[in-house]
């Protein structure tokens, strides 16, 4: 059973939250759903490693990170979008060398995904252009810290523990506490 949750996200209408849980005497950690009228939570996922941290985008998709293995390789991260009743719809590429993202949050206009993910051994802001499948480092994120996008697109603010605002590209970079 679901006696651990975090991670949660609202449903673009506001109907459901998601959120990854589980429990930490039986792992792995999946993908859930629930009304907030008091029904149990509806499992989305049953992947083999477990996942965390998903989204919602305005049209209804769900962005999650889960974690994979082929054969004897390492363990590593891969996003997937699905839809809400948990139906895998595109397992999205991983950056290269490789994608260690997390805590994803979709543009307003859905076009974009932004993660938390590693690049040269530093927490860094990463936006993934889906129509090219292109992977932006936008700055630096120290400290493991998500972002999250302005309602109009146009801006992301993040924190490093300091709290950033930047254009959607990755310019004009300035501190605002």
């Amino acid at each position: 059973g679901v006696n651990e949750a975090f991670a949660p996200a609202w449903s673009p209408h506001g109907e459901w939250i998601l959120f990854t849980g589980g429990s930490s005497l039986n792992p792995p950690w999946q993908m859930y759903r629930m009304r907030m009228d008091g029904s149990p939570p509806s499992q989305l996922t049953g992947t083999i490693l477990g996942t965390h941290a998903g989204a919602w985008s305005q049209d209804d998709r769900i962005v999650y990170v889960r974690y994979n293995a082929i054969g004897l390789d390492p363990v590593f991260l891969e996003a997937v979008v699905m839809d809400t009743a948990g139906g895998e719809l595109e397992v999205l590429p991983g950056r290269i060398p490789d994608f260690r993202g997390s805590y994803p949050a979709w543009s307003p206009n859905g076009q974009s995904i932004l993660f938390m993910d590693v690049a040269a051994n530093d927490w860094v802001v990463t936006k993934l252009t889906l129509a090219s499948l292109q992977y932006d480092t936008l700055g630096s994120a120290a400290g493991n810290r998500p972002g999250e996008w302005s309602p109009d697109g146009q801006r992301i603010v993040y924190g490093t523990g300091d709290l950033w605002l930047m254009n959607a590209d990755g310019s004009n970079k300035r501190v605002v506490l």
